[in-house]
């Protein structure tokens, strides 16, 4: 998406939010694959915090510190967690769109054909 940007934080900031993390607490990992550059999301939990600092989470993974693809789960998390989905839910439909041209045009009226056609002219052209 145009206006998708993940949350950034300074050396400060995250290592106050180091400091803080305590059991229980939510992580989400954002990671990219594949050659199309697609991000997807892993929520882990806190489920150890060692007298070093380093904290085990659940899938056994052992951090000494935040890594950058690592977020607390916050508001601002979550609206980016909303924007991944909302945009992988727009591929998958139009993966539809592709497989189902027949209904598509069984059931589209001409009102919303105009509609359709000018948000895509609109994102292809940019």
């Amino acid at each position: 998406m145009k206006d998708f940007k993940l949350p950034r934080l300074s050396k400060e900031e995250r290592q106050i939010q180091w400091d803080n993390l305590k059991i229980g607490d939510k992580l989400a990992c954002f990671s990219s694959g594949g050659w199309n550059r697609d991000l997807y999301v892993k929520y882990y939990t806190v489920i150890k915090k060692t007298p070093k600092g380093s904290i085990r989470l659940s899938n056994g993974d052992l951090l000494k510190s935040f890594v950058s693809d690592y977020f607390i789960v916050t508001g601002e998390v979550k609206e980016c967690v909303k924007k991944i989905m909302l945009e992988d839910e727009i591929f998958s439909l139009l993966y539809e769109i592709n497989s189902h041209k027949g209904d598509l045009k069984k059931n589209m009226n001409y009102e919303d054909a105009l509609i359709l056609k000018g948000l895509l002219k609109k994102m292809v052209n940019q």
